[in-house]
């Protein structure tokens, strides 16, 4: 399959990774040093995945990971809101949220005084979204056919679950306005201190639901070939989150050192224990 930010064909497996991944590799990309699943699903499917098994109305334990019951979901998405109320302002502005899940950003957006849309593929979550006061498109970011006016846009822990980031990206800067902003935050940041075991990092089971894994350097250049501009990061060393907002327009890029993320996720394999 070839990159979505360089378009390369070539790529080098990360030996380590079949351990703890169901014998799935993970790849760093020749031209731009992405790492990613080079072997994964559509949109759809993995549409499908979080909807009817992860976010269902019998959902699969796991997906407590990815819930505001839990306190760090919930802190990690009131830094994001309070981080954008400060700087780029929420009151009166019109705030679409892609991969909305289980409505709490948006509760946060809207008691900031956003006014808040959720693009959604989950029936459970629209309807929870629709029951907080929430509009919503129950669907992916890709089937959803209004164009621009949204005056931010947020991408939070799934730009790394899409099966294209580039095309997910496309999709928000049709749908932004001129002027707008686009926040994109992840914990999938790599090339940093390790946070947590890597078997813990990379979970179980098959890791194509969940295929790119962001550096600072190949979040900005998605960004960049998306035509979008970093505007500001924030200090994602210290952080468990990686936290970037991007305007419209043009902006140069480069990757990582050809041999940086091979070594890392070799130091990570040898250096960091067991999840226990």
């Amino acid at each position: 399959m070839t990159c979505p930010i360089c378009a390369g064909t070539e790529a080098r497996e990360i030996p380590c990774s079949r351990r703890y991944t169901a014998g799935w590799p993970i790849h760093v990309c020749t031209g731009c040093r992405l790492v990613h699943v080079r072997e994964h699903c559509s949109a759809d499917a993995i549409a499908r995945v979080w909807s009817e098994e992860l976010f269902a109305d019998s959902p699969d334990p796991k997906s407590v990971l990815y819930q505001a019951t839990l306190p760090a979901v919930l802190a990690r998405l009131t830094y994001v809101a309070a981080t954008l109320d400060q700087s780029v302002g929420l009151k009166d502005r019109a705030v679409i949220d892609i991969g909305a899940g289980t409505v709490a950003f948006l509760d946060l957006a809207a008691a900031r005084g956003g006014r808040t849309f959720g693009i959604e593929p989950s029936a459970a979550n629209c309807a929870r979204l629709r029951a907080q006061g929430h509009s919503c498109h129950e669907g992916t970011v890709e089937s959803y056919a209004a164009g621009g006016g949204a005056d931010l846009v947020t991408i939070l822990w799934t730009l790394e679950c899409t099966s294209d980031p580039r095309a997910m990206l496309a999709a928000a800067h049709r749908v932004l306005a001129d002027g707008g902003r686009l926040c994109v935050a992840t914990g999938s940041r790599i090339l940093v201190p390790f946070k947590k075991p890597l078997d813990y990092y990379l979970g179980e089971g098959n890791p194509d639901i969940h295929p790119f894994h962001w550096s600072a350097a190949t979040l900005a250049a998605v960004l960049a070939v998306a035509g979008f501009r970093m505007t500001w990061t924030n200090s994602y060393i210290v952080s468990d989150v990686l936290c970037v907002i991007a305007a419209k327009g043009e902006a140069d890029w480069t990757g990582d050192h050809p041999d940086a993320a091979l070594a890392f996720f070799d130091r990570w394999d040898r250096e960091s224990p067991m999840y226990q």
